[in-house]
């Protein structure tokens, strides 16, 4: 079985950064999901966000066959904070995540394309 690794630190460093081992009232100021993401996307090598996308795709695909394995995942590292905190369910949250990291992948790769031809004097 595929350990989901890379998905479930992902999970784990959003609920530190939104504050989620606090209560409520003591939450001073939690990231919001696309600073969260930003700041994510720019500390992991190209590597690790596939592995993350690839993870993501796994688990959509896993859950629609009605496959819940990974959800017991989610729940033996207490990660439970998606439907309070974004008010919608695991599924749909992580496809949402996708989108968003397909954003930022082509960003950076026009990023990367337009530094490597700027190199030859392309503009």
């Amino acid at each position: 079985m595929r350990q989901y690794n890379s998905l479930i630190k992902f999970l784990l460093e959003l609920g530190t950064a939104i504050q989620d081992y606090l209560p409520e009232d003591q939450r001073t100021s939690p990231m919001s999901l696309t600073e969260f993401l930003e700041c994510w996307m720019d500390k992991k090598s190209c590597y690790e966000v596939a592995v993350l996308r690839s993870d993501i795709k796994s688990y959509l695909r896993k859950h629609a066959q009605g496959d819940y394995s990974v959800d017991d995942l989610f729940f033996y590292y207490d990660i439970g904070f998606v439907e309070e905190r974004f008010g919608c369910e695991d599924p749909e949250w992580l496809a949402q995540i996708l989108g968003m990291l397909d954003v930022h992948i082509e960003l950076r790769r026009k990023k990367a394309l337009k530094k490597y031809f700027g190199w030859f004097g392309f503009k």
